[in-house]
């Protein structure tokens, strides 16, 4: 996403809604001379596909929605008045970046404060590989911050539920049952929306389900791609 890991933002690019980054995945395609795909998302990458499919159906040729949520995912997440106060903390990080910003460089220097912090509130599972989950908050920490809080307002009030019933490629949704910033109901009822859709549970997996599980994840991708281009 723009702004955010390797990616820098310059000019004129400060276009950072849930559309603009489906497009700049249409732009990555198009430069490499791949015309149709599928299209697997995690997290914020679940509503970006979306976008991708209302925008341009015909390309995608397989969804999968992996440990995320259709739209406004703190609300599904959390009881108002609780996600009231999340979209605030998240508004309030956009206007004024810095203490979080202080949060994530801590976290990125001193990892096993971060890992024993975000383990203990069930944010990432213990049985996930610490170094991977490093390399994100790493990742994150050295994001250029406006740009990444003004992504993260977007994604907290973006909704693309609408979507959900006219999608005709194959479809898989996987959720894990320990996961509380997007949890299993709002994945159950994205499959439901979605007309054929494969809905995979995974019991012990935490948002961070795609470092946490093996073949509980990967066999269920491998058999989407088979549907997708068989």
């Amino acid at each position: 996403y723009r702004g955010i890991g390797g990616s820098k933002m310059q000019g004129g690019q400060g276009d950072v809604i849930e559309r603009r980054h489906a497009a700049d995945a249409f732009a990555v395609l198009d430069s490499i001379g791949v015309s149709r795909a599928a299209m697997l998302g995690w997290s914020m990458g679940v509503p970006v596909g979306l976008e991708m499919i209302r925008a341009a159906p015909e390309r995608v040729v397989g969804f999968g929605a992996l440990f995320g949520a259709p739209g406004q995912p703190f609300r599904a997440a959390f009881p108002r008045p609780v996600s009231d106060l999340v979209h605030l903390a998240v508004l309030g990080s956009t206007l004024a970046p810095q203490p979080a910003q202080a949060l994530l460089r801590l976290g990125a220097a001193v990892p096993p404060i971060a890992w024993e912090i975000c383990a203990g509130i069930g944010f990432v599972g213990r049985h996930a590989r610490p170094e991977v989950f490093h390399a994100d908050v790493r990742s994150t920490a050295s994001a250029q911050k406006r740009h990444y809080f003004r992504t993260m307002w977007d994604l907290v009030r973006h909704d693309a539920r609408d979507v959900l019933p006219t999608i005709r490629c194959p479809a898989l949704v996987v959720c894990g049952g320990r996961d509380w910033v997007t949890p299993p109901d709002a994945a159950r009822e994205m499959a439901m929306m979605i007309p054929g859709a494969h809905l995979v549970e995974i019991p012990d997996a935490t948002h961070f389900g795609i470092i946490e599980c093996g073949p509980e994840l990967w066999d269920p991708i491998d058999e989407l791609l088979g549907r997708a281009f068989g």
